[in-house]
C-alpha cells in the first residue's frame, strides 16, 4: 500500500513541475534516491511515465494523457445525464441514483435526492453496496457475460435482511427474469423499509455499463406503484442511452445534486 501511495505522491509532484529529476523528486518526497528510481522506472514501464534519454529527467507519460480523456468525456456523460435524472425524479417523487458495477460492487455516481428522501437511505456518491443487494446492482449483474457473472459471485452472498438473495441458484433465477424484463427490484434487501426500482443502460454489444433506479420508503412504494412507475424509470434509462459514451465502463464521478424541489 505505501508503494502505491509513494507512486500517487511522485505522480502528483507533476501538478507543479513539467519534468523533474531523480534527485528533485527524492528530495521533495523525502525518500531515498534508489526508492524513487524504482517508483519512476515501474511508472514507466506502464506508460505512466516517460524519461527523456538525453537529461535522464521524467515527464507525464501518454498513457495518463488518455485516461484524462476518457474521464473528461465520461464524466461529461454524467453532467449531460443530470437533467434526465431530475426529471425521473419529479415523475416519480422518489430519490433517483446512477450507479456503475465495480468488482462485485455497485459504486453510485449520482443521488437526485426527492423531498420524500429518507435520512438512512444506504446510498450516496461514491457508496458501494454488494451488487447482489440492489436494484442498480442486479440490473447490472444481469447483463454481464457469463463468464463475469461467474467469477463476481464465486463468493458467499452477504444477508442484510432477510429478502436479501444468499442462495446463489436463487440470484441467478432472478437476474433471468431481470435479463427478460429489463426491470430489477430491490424489495427491502438492502435495508428494511426501502424499495427500489432499477434499470440498466446497455452498450451496443449488449451489456450494462450503467444502470439507474428510484428508491422510496415501502409504504410508497407499493407493488402497484412499482408497476406503474417501472415504465418510466424504462424510458428515463432509453433518453440516457442515447448519449451513453462509446466506452465500455464509467469513471467514478462523485456528484450529489442535492434535493430538488
Amino acid at each position: 500500500m505505501k508503494q502505491i501511495e509513494d507512486a500517487v505522491r511522485l505522480l502528483d509532484l507533476f501538478w507543479e513541475r513539467d519534468e523533474l529529476s531523480i534527485r528533485e523528486a527524492a528530495r521533495r518526497l523525502n525518500l531515498s534516491k534508489s526508492a524513487v528510481h524504482r517508483l519512476a522506472s515501474t511508472l514507466e514501464k506502464v506508460g505512466f511515465l516517460t524519461q527523456d534519454p538525453n537529461t535522464c529527467r521524467y515527464h507525464l507519460g501518454l498513457r495518463l494523457l488518455q485516461y484524462g480523456g476518457l474521464t473528461r468525456r465520461q464524466s461529461f456523460f454524467v453532467g449531460e445525464a443530470l437533467p434526465i435524472l431530475r426529471r425521473l425524479m419529479r415523475l416519480t417523487g422518489e430519490t433517483v441514483h446512477l450507479a456503475t458495477l465495480e468488482a462485485g460492487r455497485v459504486v453510485y455516481l449520482v443521488r437526485i435526492e426527492s423531498p420524500e428522501m429518507l435520512d438512512n437511505m444506504p446510498s450516496g456518491p461514491g457508496w458501494r453496496n454488494p451488487a447482489h443487494s440492489t436494484a442498480a446492482g442486479k440490473a447490472l449483474l444481469a447483463f454481464q457475460s457469463t463468464a463475469r457473472i461467474e467469477s463476481l459471485l464465486d463468493r458467499p452472498l452477504e444477508r442484510f435482511t432477510p429478502n436479501t438473495y444468499t442462495d446463489h441458484d436463487l440470484l441467478l433465477r432472478n437476474l433471468e427474469d431481470i435479463r427478460v424484463h429489463r426491470i430489477a427490484l430491490d424489495l427491502e434487501e438492502r435495508e428494511v423499509g426501502f424499495r427500489c426500482i432499477g434499470t440498466p443502460l446497455l452498450n451496443q454489444a449488449g451489456e450494462a455499463v450503467a444502470a439507474i433506479s428510484i428508491a422510496g420508503s415501502a409504504s410508497r412504494l407499493t407493488f402497484g406503484r412499482i408497476r406503474q412507475l417501472a415504465p418510466v424509470v424504462q424510458e428515463c434509462a432509453e433518453a440516457l442511452r442515447q448519449i451513453l459514451p462509446d466506452e465500455d465502463t464509467l469513471t467514478f464521478v462523485s456528484h450529489d445534486a442535492g434535493q430538488i424541489g
